[in-house]
């Protein structure tokens, strides 16, 4: 079956079947290599990608229920200004996520900054409750992530 959707700003266009998930075909048919192989049963929220500006787990959805999506890894969140501004803000933390779950971490990171940049605690936390590494601290994330806000905010105001 045919689908069409935009990849990272680009209108893409697939052959696959319907129950196949998001992450195989991201990852065999376009070669993303930041959506990363985790679990494959929704725990550990490595695989995470965003659909229409939501953080969601590619290992959970089936084809079908993308047409017509736009759908974001950490290769198209490169391309913004937001990307560099989160890896100056994580460093200034001193978090530095593993190399395994840094794209899916950035990415959640930046659907919290698109909605409010100036996220609460609980907000920063139950995005990413969801998402499981041992390089998770709730601590350092949360001030990355409101350090990432003052960043973006302070270049708005520029």
């Amino acid at each position: 079956m045919e689908f069409r959707f935009l990849l990272n700003g680009k209108a893409v266009t697939v052959n696959a079947a319907p129950e196949q998930m998001l992450i195989n075909v991201l990852r065999n048919f376009f070669h993303i290599a930041s959506v990363r192989r985790g679990c494959e049963g929704g725990l550990c929220g490595i695989c995470s990608v965003l659909v229409d500006g939501v953080p969601i787990q590619s290992c959970l959805v089936p084809m079908f229920r993308t047409p017509g999506a736009d759908i974001i890894t950490e290769e198209g969140l490169r391309e913004k200004r937001e990307y560099k501004d989160l890896l100056a803000a994580f460093a200034e933390a001193d978090y530095h996520p593993c190399d395994y779950c840094r794209p899916s971490t950035m990415l959640i990171a930046y659907s919290i900054l698109e909605r409010t940049l100036e996220p609460k605690e609980a907000e920063i936390l139950d995005a990413f409750s969801g998402k499981s590494c041992s390089c998770t601290d709730p601590e350092k994330i949360v001030k990355a992530i409101r350090s990432a806000g003052r960043i973006i905010k302070g270049h708005l105001r520029a």
